[in-house]
Order: structure tokens, then sequence, then C-alpha cells
């Protein structure tokens, strides 16, 4: 089944300039985790912490401005595509730093390429 929105900052879909998405399941660990003499694993997990890797670009510099604002903000609300549920979730999340990329369109000079990003949720997974 196709899927037809894989990331919304807010409420703006990005999902028609997605260039790379990609969804990672962290653990953390709490601080009991680790090996013990006898070589056995333990520890308590505190939990799944979705993080949102992207690339994407922006169709011009309004947009580009728009999208650079919202991830200036110290936090995010965004609705992603979770694999593990298989439809939109909503998640808080902080962003890492970005970067974007330019590329020479040869007479037309350098124009807007891609923006990559990660968000990360502020909270485990519930």
């Amino acid at each position: 089944m196709p899927i037809k929105v894989l990331l919304k900052l807010d409420n703006l879909d990005v999902t028609a300039h997605v260039t790379s998405y990609k969804v990672g399941r962290n653990k953390i660990w709490g601080t009991d985790t680790g090996r013990v003499l006898s070589g056995k694993w333990v520890g308590s997990l505190v939990g799944i912490f979705p993080k949102i890797d992207i690339d994407f670009y922006a169709e011009d510099g309004n947009d580009l401005q728009n999208i650079l604002t919202k991830l200036d903000q110290a936090s995010l609300t965004i609705h992603y595509h979770s694999p593990k549920h298989g439809m939109l979730k909503s998640l808080g999340t902080y962003s890492s730093d970005y970067e974007v990329k330019y590329r020479w369109a040869g007479d037309d000079g350098y124009v807007y390429d891609t923006i990559r990003v990660a968000f990360i949720s502020e909270e485990r997974e519930k």
C-alpha cells in the first residue's frame, strides 16, 4: 500500500520534497546497564526514542525561510510515518543541527539543493 504522507512539520507537509527518509528506533538504557563479571548483559530499558533522519528540498527561497524558521525552534511537533505502526504518529521533537546544501545550476548560478536534519523524540514512545 503506497504511503501518501511521510512527514509534516507542524501542519506543513514536506512529503513531496523528501529525497531521503530514515526512521531510527533508538533504545536508551538506564545507568544500571552493562556486562557483569559473569559476562551476562543486564540492565533496564528506559524506552524507545524515535529519530527521523531526512533530506528534503525547498521549492524556493520563501519556502526555505519558512522551513528554517521551524527548524530553529527549540522544539517542534511533527507527524511522521511510523513503520512499526504503519500510520502517521505525532511526536514532540527537537531537531539536530541542520545543513542546507547548494548546487551549481549553470547559467542560473547556485540554487538550493537539500536540507539535512534529524528529528529526535523528546519523550520515549508510549
